[in-house]
């Protein structure tokens, strides 16, 4: 994986990426973006990068491809729960709750590497 640099500059990168998006949207940067796209929405394929980076350089691994294909299972489980169960699918809709899912545990899974890595360099 192409890495430059350490997991944990990497780390603080993406924190202060996130900050700066964060101030940006709350000082007055509302009308470039839209309203229904987050800054959380945003980071995602950043927290992506950073597990990649995280796991490869720590356990020589990459992570990453496992990930989105379970991300794309639950999408699966996701379309067919609207469609069938709830029988009422929106293409707007899923895209959002499939997104904000992908998030969380994307989230939680960088959360998951840094304490892991932590613990092992201890």
């Amino acid at each position: 994986m192409l890495s430059f640099l350490d997991w944990k500059a990497g780390l603080g990168i993406l924190v202060i990426v996130w900050g700066i998006l964060l101030f940006s949207q709350r000082i007055g940067l509302k009308n470039l973006m839209p309203t229904q796209i987050k800054t959380f929405d945003l980071m995602i394929p950043l927290i992506w990068w950073e597990i990649g980076a995280i796991t490869f350089q720590n356990w020589q691994h990459a992570f990453v491809p496992y990930m989105w294909l379970t991300f794309i299972l639950w999408g699966m489980a996701v379309v067919i729960y609207q469609a069938f169960v709830r029988q009422n699918y929106t293409l707007r809709r899923f895209v959002v709750l499939w997104w904000r899912i992908i998030g969380l545990v994307s989230l939680l899974i960088l959360i998951v590497c840094v304490v892991a890595v932590l613990l092992k360099l201890r």
